[in-house]
């Protein structure tokens, strides 16, 4: 499947650029007196314009590579945290005392997490609603991006 994000936009007639009442004393324009909220009734000067999203994670996205990347990218990330996992004890209290324990020997299938957005289309595919195409029901805002030095890649669900 591959799915098409689109824009569209129309240009309307908001108003004028600068409050004829009080025209600014300088060229630095502040609009603090222009309306924000949008005019219903404001005549159309061009539009509808349809335009191919250009944002981060593209406006053609093919599902079944970018789950893919999905996977390939959570596997690297947490392949790159494991020496330091390795490291990491578990302090444990109890009756007995004190227990240590290697974080990775508490959590074995750390390293075998499947992300929520693969997850989604396996559960798609177990549930009863696999009768029908998940993309007669569903449409994704794909995000794939750098955040805080950390690769963020993953999809919103939407109507």
């Amino acid at each position: 499947m591959v799915q098409l994000s689109l824009g569209r936009e129309f240009e309307v007639l908001a108003g004028p650029v600068v409050d004829p009442h009080y025209p600014p004393a300088s060229t630095i324009f502040e609009l603090t007196w222009a309306r924000r909220e949008p005019i219903i009734d404001a005549p159309v000067l061009a539009g509808p314009v349809y335009w191919l999203r250009g944002r981060a994670g593209g406006g053609i996205v093919h599902m079944r590579s970018f789950l893919a990347r999905c996977a390939r990218i959570e596997r690297e990330q947490r392949e790159a945290r494991r020496p330091e996992l390795e490291n990491r004890i578990i302090r444990d209290v109890g009756p007995e005392g004190h227990r240590n324990t290697a974080f990775l020997d508490a959590n074995p299938d750390w390293s075998v997490f499947v992300p929520r957005e693969i997850r989604f289309f396996a559960d798609w595919e177990r549930s009863s609603a696999c009768a029908h195409r998940i993309f007669d029901h569903w449409a994704f805002d794909v995000h794939d991006l750098e955040h805080r030095g950390r690769r963020e890649i993953g999809f919103i669900r939407g109507l």
